[in-house]
């Protein structure tokens, strides 16, 4: 844990502050971490609405098929969504694979081809 803690206009060591001030400055510890292993781990991302990011990278297949990995989290960096987007070799979107945070299979896009 940090050993210093901001406190208004100054810095006090962690041990003197308050149990919720600590619990405060976990949880933002906690947020740029997953934030960089996130960043680490993505390629790119969006910046979404009220502080969401949408983070994503990419899979070429073996027939020109390209898998899209899309991980969305709210704020907390908190996972929110998990798909998996499936384009066809023409790049248009032919499935959708959700995995979290219920896991539906495969669910073709309405006029993608076979």
């Amino acid at each position: 844990m940090l050993d210093l803690l901001k406190n208004g206009n100054k810095y006090v060591h962690s041990e003197t502050a308050s149990p919720r001030s600590q619990v405060f400055l976990y949880f933002i510890m906690d947020k740029e971490q997953k934030r960089r292993q996130n960043e680490r781990k993505f390629e790119a991302w969006d910046e979404l609405l009220d502080g969401k990011r949408r983070y994503y990278y990419e899979v070429e297949g073996r027939h020109g098929w390209l898998a899209r990995y899309v991980k969305e989290v709210d704020m907390s960096e908190r996972t929110i969504k998990f798909y998996q987007e499936i384009y066809d070799d023409d790049g248009r979107l032919v499935e959708i694979h959700e995995k979290y945070p219920v896991n539906k299979g495969r669910v073709r896009v309405k006029g993608a081809r076979r």
